[in-house]
């Protein structure tokens, strides 16, 4: 059986999202589950309820990961999915580059009781 699992970013973040997927497994401890990734990038279509498609996702996913950064603290999105997550009471592990700017947002504060694991990354 495979576990779901969220992705959620703002779109100035995906080359960062991009070199950290094939590490996904590592960094969410699945190495031996097999999981199917929904990006919401790639999975919704147009003309779709994205708040509908995003909704489904998350309550079917395991786990949502956040990846953090500026972009992604004033993407009305990625607080939106954050939020839903959070009140789904999913498991919401956040990934960050190793800087300052990805570890002191507001969003990174409000989830501050959730697993941040920092990434090197010099894209």
């Amino acid at each position: 059986m495979s576990e779901n699992v969220f992705l959620s970013y703002a779109p100035q973040d995906k080359d960062f999202v991009d070199a950290v997927r094939p590490k996904l497994a590592g960094l969410l401890s699945t190495r031996n589950t097999p999981f199917e990734v929904f990006d919401a990038m790639e999975h919704v279509r147009p003309g779709e309820d994205v708040r509908g498609a995003l909704k489904k996702a998350i309550n079917v996913a395991s786990t949502v990961v956040v990846f953090s950064s500026p972009a992604a603290d004033a993407s009305e999105w990625v607080n939106y999915e954050a939020g839903m997550a959070d009140a789904l009471g999913k498991r919401i592990v956040i990934i960050g580059r190793k800087d300052r700017q990805s570890e002191n947002t507001r969003l990174r504060n409000r989830l501050a009781d959730r697993n941040f694991i920092k990434v090197d990354y010099a894209g």
